[in-house]
């Protein structure tokens, strides 16, 4: 049996890369969570261990645990292949 996943970006506003990010999802049909972190507090950021923007982290539904992480703007192919290389 397949992992159920879940695509999550993370991102803040007037950043030009989550934008972009954004609109290459969008017009692939890549459905993902959307997290702005501009409203999260400085620890949580932290424990997130986030380097750069924007992050897609791809995490198995019903564990919750992160399976990858994708720092940076990332093509739709490589997100793609990331989704079917983690199940």
């Amino acid at each position: 049996m397949s992992k159920q996943l879940e695509l999550i970006k993370r991102s803040e506003p007037h950043c030009p890369m989550c934008d972009m990010q954004k609109t290459v999802l969008d017009a692939e049909g890549i459905e993902y969570t959307e997290v702005d972190i501009a409203l999260m507090t400085e620890d949580e950021v932290s424990e997130l261990n986030i380097s750069s923007i924007p992050v897609l982290l791809i995490k198995d539904k019903d564990t919750g645990e992160e399976l990858e992480r994708l720092n940076g703007f990332t093509v739709p192919y490589a997100v793609k292949q990331s989704l079917t290389n983690s199940k």
